[in-house]
């Protein structure tokens, strides 16, 4: 019988942590946007992480599709974007931000510039140790 007591208690625990987890529809929405170089090509995998003004708390983030797309969740609360590529320079925008019930925002066509590194010469240096069998 305690089993069986125990066992209750244990799924109605379950059962309301995720009632009491699932958040309202309305506090979220999906920003949106599309990331380019300068001639109007889109950026595969470019990153974009969505960070909360007030403290820099990172919200979300993803990477864009084959198309330079990206969808990402965020919450109505005032945000800023960072869009990075490798070679690339960063494009940070700020003034991210939707009104509870809205479905989100979308950021337009993101242009960001390449941002080449001239490199000096590298010498690689090995030695063969020598030993002997």
């Amino acid at each position: 019988m305690k089993y069986f007591l125990c066992l209750g208690m244990y799924f109605a625990c379950i059962l309301f942590s995720e009632v009491n987890a699932q958040k309202p529809s309305d506090q979220f929405g999906m920003i949106r946007g599309k990331v380019v170089d300068q001639s109007g090509l889109p950026l595969e995998f470019a990153t974009v992480s969505i960070f909360q003004v007030s403290d820099s708390t990172l919200i979300g983030g993803g990477l864009t599709d084959a198309n330079g797309n990206f969808d990402i969740a965020g919450k109505p609360v005032n945000m800023y974007a960072v869009v990075e590529f490798l070679g690339y320079s960063t494009r940070i925008i700020d003034g991210v931000m939707f009104q509870k019930g809205e479905n989100g925002v979308n950021l337009g066509q993101i242009s960001i510039k390449p941002d080449a590194i001239a490199l000096e010469t590298v010498e690689i240096v090995a030695e063969k140790s020598s030993f002997r069998i």
